[in-house]
């Protein structure tokens, strides 16, 4: 499939925090600015359940389709959910862990993603870097919410860079990112 622009669509940027260290999560969706802060205070409610209480989702900003640019809306921060005083980070590198909502346009068979980092751990780490439904209750919770809200005719439903609606796939991928891996190094 030829690319499109990046800017072919309205974008909403929410920025986050996971361990502290700074995150923007980008999400595609057929509306405009009056929705986007719906948009916003709705993904930040779902993902703020897998997100530690010391962190936050405190800044969003949307960018109109062919906009180069973003600008600021109003925004209440919303808190992370899981008392970092009591839960332990993953063991290794808590601050490069995300998970990625995998999905794909009903009408253009565009393939679009959503990454969400979080030191957040579950009982264990797939060994296939993917949690696959019934993998790991916290995360089939998120991954249902996510869906609920993303896939068309959802609550909140997300598009991808060619326009279309989308439905989310059954399952979660988790990685470490290596550019926050490097970043330990340096």
């Amino acid at each position: 499939m030829a690319p499109l622009p990046d800017n072919s669509t309205a974008r909403l940027f929410l920025d986050y925090t996971s361990r502290h260290v700074e995150h923007t999560l980008l999400l595609r969706f057929d509306g405009d600015l009056p929705s986007a802060g719906s948009y916003a205070t709705g993904y930040a409610e779902i993902l703020a359940n897998r997100m530690f209480d010391d962190d936050s989702f405190f800044r969003a900003r949307f960018s109109d389709a062919g906009a180069d640019f973003s600008l600021p809306i109003a925004f209440t921060a919303v808190p992370g959910a899981i008392p970092a005083a009591t839960t332990n980070s993953w063991a290794q590198d808590p601050e490069s862990a995300f998970v990625s909502f995998v999905m794909r346009g009903l009408t253009t068979g565009r393939r679009s993603r959503v990454e969400f980092f979080t030191g957040v751990p579950t009982p264990s780490w797939p060994s296939d870097n993917r949690y696959n439904p019934g993998d790991a209750a916290p995360i089939d919770t998120l991954r249902i919410n996510f869906q609920n809200a993303a896939a068309s005719g959802g609550t909140l439903p997300l598009i991808t860079v060619g326009g279309d609606e989308v439905t989310v796939y059954g399952y979660v991928n988790i990685a470490l990112n290596a550019y926050w891996q490097r970043k330990q190094r340096a």
